[in-house]
């Protein structure tokens, strides 16, 4: 179709027009989940830099959202540990893989995409708890394993497809196989936990967390890069620690602070038997970067591509150039041009090289040529 692949959180050249119910694919579960969510106005809002604000009377809004999302196996004796080094682990990442910073024209969060796609759902009501929204980051550290989760979302959440299997709950695909559990699997389906469970009975079944949180781009390079820091991240930590030495609060307010501030930001972590400290995101994950790759290591990945992959990411914080600032800094030097932007990014991610590497951007000269006065040339 002559298209061109645009690796991005948002789309700066969406426009409101774009984002409606015309606009969804045609399968009928999306149409299912949009009037069960209930179509009345929706209002989305955005601050930062500049605001946005957006009534929609869908959830096809969250459309304009592109994750880079990651599915790690997990063995179910493992999971809490697991789960719960992937939240404490998701912010530092976010932070310096920010790469959303314009939403539909305005420069918003560095990752945009984390609070438009929760109010996409109709979230942003402040009667909804946010340890009741079908959309978020959780309300605690996991004690109980993947049951836990599991019982938290028939318990809390009203189903929203009203789909049922054929025959016993527990049956199994095949003789003597793992349940297939089908109507608990499309629940859980309907929950947009950044950090999700998963359970596929394909086989002899295994047990998944799906890693929601990064966004897409800027280059594979960088998705890449972003996916070795946080695994690397998140097996060391289960693998050293029995749970979460952070409140949780600070744990979630840690996410949202790095979705708004990307590298800027200043985050809480556990600093053992002493009260949390807070540090700069670059520097944290500059002292996480051995952790990162000790993590690495132990799952059997060469050392050769630790370091290369590692690399990137400390390229990164060193320059303190992500997709997300980047882009910030490149929209205000073409005078808030997103086309201009979208061009300049394209030709530049065609290339592959990580973001750190990008050249800075040039800022348009604007105004008229004067003359001396006396037939000289102009300037």
């Amino acid at each position: 179709h002559g298209a061109e692949p645009y690796c991005a959180g948002l789309l700066p050249t969406l426009r409101p027009a774009d984002l409606t119910r015309r606009n969804m694919s045609p399968r009928g579960r999306y149409a299912v989940i949009d009037d069960a969510l209930g179509r009345a106005g929706r209002g989305l809002r955005v601050s930062g830099e500049q605001r946005l604000r957006m009534r929609s009377d869908t959830f096809c809004a969250q459309g304009a959202a592109s994750s880079w999302q990651i599915h790690l196996t997990v063995r179910p004796e493992e999971f809490t540990r697991v789960h719960n080094a992937a939240q404490l682990m998701t912010a530092p990442v976010l932070a310096v893989a920010a790469n959303s910073p314009l939403l539909l024209g305005r420069r918003a969060w560095d990752e945009s995409r984390i609070p438009w796609y929760e109010q996409a759902f109709g979230q942003h009501r402040r009667r909804v708890a946010p340890a009741d929204r079908r959309s978020g980051f959780g309300h605690g550290w996991l004690r109980g394993g993947v049951r836990e989760l599991a019982e938290e979302a028939v318990r809390r959440y009203a189903p929203l497809v009203p789909l049922c299997s054929d025959g016993d709950w527990d049956r199994p695909l095949r003789p003597g196989g793992p349940p297939a559990l089908d109507e608990l699997r499309l629940h859980l389906g309907t929950l947009w936990w950044w950090n999700r469970p998963v359970y596929d009975p394909a086989g002899d079944g295994h047990l998944r967390i799906e890693l929601r949180a990064l966004p897409s781009g800027p280059t594979p390079a960088d998705m890449v890069a972003n996916t070795a820091l946080l695994t690397g991240l998140i097996l060391d930590r289960a693998a050293r620690e029995p749970g979460g030495e952070l409140p949780f609060a600070l744990a979630r307010e840690n996410f949202y602070t790095a979705a708004r501030d990307g590298m800027a930001a200043r985050l809480w972590w556990p600093a053992g038997p002493a009260a949390p400290v807070r540090l700069a995101a670059r520097d944290l994950v500059r002292a996480l970067l051995p952790r990162a790759a000790a993590g690495l290591a132990a799952a059997g990945v060469a050392d050769d591509e630790v370091q290369r992959w590692l690399g990137v990411v400390e390229a990164r914080v060193l320059t303190g150039r992500s997709g997300a600032h980047w882009q910030r800094r490149t929209h205000r030097a073409l005078g808030s041009d997103d086309r201009a932007t979208v061009r300049r990014y394209l030709e530049l991610s065609s290339t592959g090289a990580p973001v750190h590497s990008w050249p800075a951007p040039q800022a348009r000269v604007r105004g008229k040529a004067k003359g001396t006065g006396r037939g000289g040339s102009s300037r």
